[in-house]
């Protein structure tokens, strides 16, 4: 609508008025959309950047996060991490928490995307911001665009917590732009992302070479890995230590591993919260052949080659075996498949599809190369009751019997399959020491909900300061 100089245009923010889309044109909608596109992107060529500079700027959000507010006065706590588009753990665990404190908490996620800081609450989009594209970039101190915008974003909101999940793609400055503002900072760190751009630690000398900066530097493994001076290795970790120490209020691990990697490395003690999990009902479905499975990716540093090559040298011992693997990888993605009618390989599979792969498992197998953080597929198969061989990296033996556990070899890999496969009472009782192990899911959110709570009893901060931009 083309308005005359002698009206203005104004924002109601007293009126709602619903469109009911597509009513009046809705057989021609598609030819009359062209066509006016065309018209218009003819008789103004400016209009589609004018329009999306106006929406980069977004004068409305503060409005519409008051309505928001006005509806649901509850406290807002601000999700920030470094994705929120695959199926993986940080962003699993991100969904899952944000929608079981609905009821308690307005939840807002900020996360890069393709050239822009995005702004939603799991409902819909509510914003981007432009932000220098970060997908390349492996170490970031600073970035005054990004902290920017993140402080914009505090601003409109007004979060009583912000909680980092993951700093990867993002600059380490952002707790302390949060914390400047006022608001309670909790990070809970999911890998090792602290100790190394590389947040799996792979292609690694040792994982003791990894703890010590020193020996990382003197290893080479920062600059053959990354290109980065031996000296950026060194001031990574003190920005990172800084921030940790600094800025956050809370630093929650999910397992002893990580917990101890923080001591060793940092000097914080960090708050132990292991994942919990809930699986749906499944019934053990038998069958006369004895099946080992591995569920995950093909990545080299799950160890999925490992198992295959070893099943392929034990498999004239093990009679009456199966070894299926499960999960989101092509088959051009392994070095070499055995040729064996035994082997198969099911492909990607989805959390509704978990309760029946388990019922049709037997023994599980878990051969990471590079040290886990935590896992959820050691989880998932000791809820359900199936014992798991795990290998001797990370937190991975924490939670199963010392004899479940090898080194991440062929040669140790083969002795304890050997081992275990035809032991029945060890497999009952692993299976049953840890299912002792698995922590519900309520568990975890009620351990988070207290550290909110803590979080809000300590929001002494006047409001005039809560309102003062952050110093970078």
């Amino acid at each position: 609508m083309r308005m005359r100089s002698e009206y203005a245009s104004v924002a109601d923010t007293r009126t709602f008025v619903y469109h009911c889309g597509e009513a009046s044109f809705s057989k021609a909608a598609v030819a009359l959309k062209d066509e006016n596109s065309a018209r218009l992107n003819q008789r103004y060529p400016l209009y589609n950047d004018m329009v999306g500079m106006w929406c980069a700027s977004d004068p409305l959000l503060s409005l519409r996060l008051q309505v928001m507010k006005s509806r649901s006065p509850k406290p807002r706590v601000l999700q920030v991490l470094h994705n929120f588009l695959g199926y993986a753990g940080t962003e699993l665990f991100t969904a899952k928490m944000s929608q079981a404190f609905e009821d308690r908490y307005d939840t807002f996620l900020v996360y890069p995307q393709q050239g822009a800081l995005v702004l939603n609450n799991l409902h819909g989009l509510l914003h981007c911001a432009p932000i220098p594209e970060t997908r390349t970039r492996l170490y970031m101190e600073h970035d005054k665009r990004i902290e920017r915008a993140f402080q914009a974003y505090l601003e409109k909101l007004q979060p009583e917590i912000v909680h980092f999940q993951h700093l990867a793609l993002l600059p380490m400055s952002l707790p302390f732009v949060a914390k400047r503002f006022g608001a309670q900072v909790v990070f809970t760190l999911h890998d090792s992302f602290p100790l190394c751009p590389d947040p799996f630690l792979t292609d690694r000398p040792s994982i003791d070479h990894c703890l010590d900066v020193k020996k990382c530097t003197e290893s080479g493994c920062f600059t053959r890995k990354f290109a980065l001076a031996n000296s950026v290795a060194h001031r990574r970790r003190e920005v990172v230590g800084e921030t940790l120490q600094r800025d956050c209020d809370c630093v929650v691990v999910p397992s002893k591993y990580m917990q101890r990697m923080v001591q060793t490395v940092f000097g914080l003690e960090a708050r132990l919260i292991p994942h919990g999990i809930d699986l749906p009902l499944m019934a053990h479905r038998p069958s006369p052949k004895r099946r080992l499975a591995y569920l995950g990716n093909a990545a080299r540093y799950k160890g999925a080659q490992l198992l295959l090559d070893t099943f392929a040298r034990v498999q004239s011992r093990l009679p009456n075996t199966e070894l299926h693997l499960y999960g989101n990888f092509l088959t051009q993605e392994l070095e070499r498949i055995p040729s064996s009618p035994d082997i198969y390989i099911h492909g990607p599979y989805t959390q509704d599809d978990l309760a029946h792969i388990l019922g049709e498992i037997d023994l599980g197998v878990i051969p990471s190369l590079a040290p886990e953080a935590f896992c959820y597929t050691l989880s998932e198969l000791s809820a359900a009751g199936i014992p798991a061989l795990v290998s001797r990296v990370g937190a991975l033996p924490e939670r199963v019997l010392p004899e479940m556990v090898f080194d991440p070899t062929i040669k140790d890999l083969e002795a304890r399959l050997l081992h275990v496969a035809e032991n029945a009472e060890l497999q009952a009782e692993a299976a049953a020491y840890a299912r002792t192990q698995v922590r519900p899911f309520a568990e975890e959110v009620a351990a988070y909900a207290e550290i909110y709570k803590e979080c809000l009893r300590a929001q002494d901060h006047p409001e005039a300061l809560r309102r003062q931009p952050a110093t970078v």
